[in-house]
């Protein structure tokens, strides 16, 4: 019998039979094989002495063509970084070829280190650390530490028609005159990352066509000079699973300020304070809307500060769209709208201390007894477009029966409590080579900024309890969905398959 795979017959050729019946078979279509360049030195360097640097590796991918060691790219390429610290040292600012300063990316790549705690990128307060202004550039970089830089606009990253992904990346300790992260336009995405300790806003969406994405991140301890100490929001933004906590603005918004279009899911947002200069005037130490629509499910803002006076908007100030099942201990200053089922208001969370609870990043632990347990939309965690939820900030499986009632149901918050009399296992060990960064991090030369913050709102209650599982899980999403490609024919050709017997 006749047998062939109708995939193969597709590698390998189409036939395509035009109107007056000839038949043509296509060649292939060659494969664009991206490149591998693989770092192997620490030393920030543009030369010819034999090895391959990461700034020597970012022109061969930019520019295709082979740099010192460090092989030709070719489409987009790959850039490995061993553990190391990787210290700017070639001075130089203004110009966009990565040459000298910052590391400009012009094309398509990823860049993978071995951690946040092995892999670190210090700018060496000579300039900022990436930037990325060629349109339609795709990067993505995941699995290090980005920090050091000298207090240009975007301390770590100034990004313009560009779509940029950080993958378990922490950015801490940037001083900048305006955000760690300045993001213009293009398509931002920040998954399982701590933005930490920036002498600055964490994150500025600042064009309005600009989207940007958190999922699983913590903001912590980010000190703005102006409004939205851990994120401010001009564009599109959607925050999911993410811990927003301990920010401080100097003026309106201490854990976000926005004036376009937020949206807010399964987000923990305590202890920011705005005003830090005490100046009286300083409103939404937890969010701030200026403008634009700020909608809000299953979300927890409470223990935030604003202004000198405990009744000056401390937790939000401005409009909320509600879409329900949220926590909001001081409503004063806000207008809440919406789908109202579920709020609650006038009351404490009851949170434990920001700490390791397990996963990639720190979060706000549910004490037992808090309101926040099971109080989460009963039709499950639901973001954008009414996709469910399936896991909390850390990569726990959420909805979990937290009260042990009997009925599983979504916590508020990033947060979700495992049933009660779990047994609490003993956390894994974060690797010692963790770079001190508080307030700066220790290696040579140090940075001079300090991130340290004026004032921090006190907690209560002070209780530290900690839910974790029995063994230390792995963050497994769902499976990602397998992608189809489409063939596009011309109108008034035909294609002919081989005919299957089985």
């Amino acid at each position: 019998m006749f047998r062939t795979s109708v995939s193969q017959t597709l590698r390998l050729s189409l036939a395509v039979t035009l109107i007056t019946g000839v038949v043509l078979v296509t060649r292939p279509v060659p494969i664009v094989r991206a490149a591998t360049i693989s770092v192997n030195t620490t030393t920030d360097e543009l030369n010819t002495d034999g090895d391959c640097s990461l700034r020597e590796a970012i022109r061969a991918a930019n520019l295709d063509q082979a740099v010192d060691a460090c092989p030709a790219g070719n489409g987009a390429d790959t850039i490995t970084l061993p553990a190391g610290d990787y210290l700017f040292l070639l001075a130089g600012t203004s110009e966009n070829a990565a040459l000298t300063g910052d590391l400009d990316i012009t094309g398509d790549v990823t860049i993978v280190g071995v951690g946040r705690a092995s892999t670190v990128i210090h700018a060496n307060q000579l300039d900022r650390v990436f930037e990325l202004r060629s349109i339609g550039s795709v990067v993505q970089i995941s699995d290090l530490t980005i920090t050091g830089s000298q207090g240009q606009v975007g301390g770590a990253f100034y990004v313009a028609d560009s779509t940029l992904t950080l993958d378990n990346v922490r950015i801490t300790d940037n001083p900048s005159s305006s955000s760690a992260i300045y993001f213009l336009h293009g398509a931002l995405t920040i998954r399982d990352s701590r933005i930490d300790n920036n002498p600055a806003v964490g994150l500025r969406v600042a064009g309005d066509d600009a989207t940007a994405t958190v999922i699983n991140t913590m903001f912590y301890s980010n000190t703005a000079p102006f409004d939205g100490g851990g994120i401010t929001n001009a564009g599109t933004l959607k925050v999911v699973n993410s811990t927003i906590s301990g920010n401080i603005a100097k003026e309106d918004g201490g854990g976000i300020y926005t004036s376009g279009t937020a949206e807010l899911y399964n987000v923990t947002l305590v202890d920011n304070r705005a005003d830090s200069d005490a100046n009286g005037t300083g409103l939404g130490g937890g969010v701030y809307v200026a403008g634009g629509v700020t909608i809000a499910r299953n979300v927890i803002i409470a223990n935030n500060l604003a202004g000198s006076s405990p009744t000056q908007n401390p937790d939000c100030s401005g409009t909320i769209n509600s879409l329900g099942y949220n926590l909001i201990e001081d409503i004063t200053g806000c207008v809440v709208s919406g789908f109202t089922d579920g709020n609650v208001s006038g009351i404490d969370p009851a949170l434990g201390a920001l700490q390791n609870n397990g996963g990639q990043t720190q979060t706000h632990a549910l004490q037992p007894g808090s309101p926040a347990i099971d109080a989460g939309d009963p039709n499950g965690c639901l973001v954008h477009n009414n996709a469910l939820l399936t896991i909390d900030q850390r990569g726990y499986a959420r909805p979990i029966d937290g009260d042990g009632n009997g009925s599983v149901r979504c916590d508020m918050g990033a947060f979700e409590r495992l049933s009660p009399g779990t047994p609490t296992p003993t956390q894994t060990g974060t690797p010692t080579r963790t770079p001190t960064i508080t307030p700066t991090p220790t290696r040579t030369p140090t940075s001079t900024a300090t991130g340290t913050a004026t004032s921090t709102p006190t907690r209560t209650p002070t209780a530290t309890t900690t839910q974790t599982p029995t063994v230390t899980p792995t963050n497994t999403p769902g499976p990602s969905p397998t992608p189809t490609a489409t063939l596009t024919f011309t109108p008034g050709h035909w294609l002919y398959l081989p005919v299957v017997q089985k």
